[in-house]
């Protein structure tokens, strides 16, 4: 799987003027450069070929409803139903889970709330960093006139504010995603997910 166009608006203060011609290639970058240094082609390869599921909060989850491979989250852990009506709620961590009726999902789990999130804002951070001077492409305006309803382009300071609070987020989330992969068991124990040199490798490249 990988993030689609309609993922955006909900995740980054996306331009719904923005075609999928425009920001994919940044999208391509940010799985070159920053997803493969990070996860490796075995797990990465694991993520293109899982299969787009629903992902529901437990707490929209009926169980007398519920049917065999129900998938249901719980504390940012994907869980897959086993068995139809489980008696057992959601796990609160895997754990928890009765094996007869839940299975915990960490590739599901990786994907829904650590890679997906990460891919989309290292995508977008790639794709300001060009569209950004071109503020009607990137959709960074500052209003004139409330009245009038009138704006005019952000200046080359806003901008780079916008820019700068764009990656901090970037860095946040893949902060978060390096802690859970150190912990879920999916890499290979000679992959270091938080090398500094890593980090700075990625940083380095920013915009290419």
């Amino acid at each position: 799987m990988k993030p689609k166009l309609s993922d955006f608006p909900a995740l980054v203060a996306f331009s719904k003027s923005i075609e999928a011609g425009q920001i994919e290639p940044f999208m391509n970058d940010a799985r070159l450069l920053d997803l493969l240094p990070l996860l490796g082609y075995g797990l990465l390869e694991q993520i293109d070929k899982l299969e787009e599921k629903p992902v529901k909060d437990w707490g929209q989850i009926v169980l007398e409803d519920t049917l065999p491979g129900t998938y249901a989250t719980r504390h940012e852990r994907v869980y897959r139903a086993l068995v139809p009506k489980p008696e057992q709620d959601v796990p609160e961590s895997p754990t928890q889970a009765n094996p007869e009726e839940w299975v915990y999902e960490p590739l599901r789990t990786l994907w829904v709330h650590y890679l997906h999130p990460y891919w989309v804002q290292a995508g977008y951070s790639r794709f300001f960093n060009q569209h950004g001077i071109n503020v009607v492409k990137a959709g960074i305006t500052v209003p004139l006139d409330s009245e009038k309803n009138s704006y005019a382009p952000a200046s080359p300071a806003q901008r780079a504010q916008v820019q700068a609070a764009i990656d901090s987020k970037a860095e946040a989330l893949y902060s978060r995603l390096s802690v859970f992969l150190k912990s879920s068991g999916l890499l290979p124990d000679s992959t270091d997910t938080c090398s500094p040199n890593t980090r700075r490798r990625r940083r380095k490249v920013r915009g290419v």
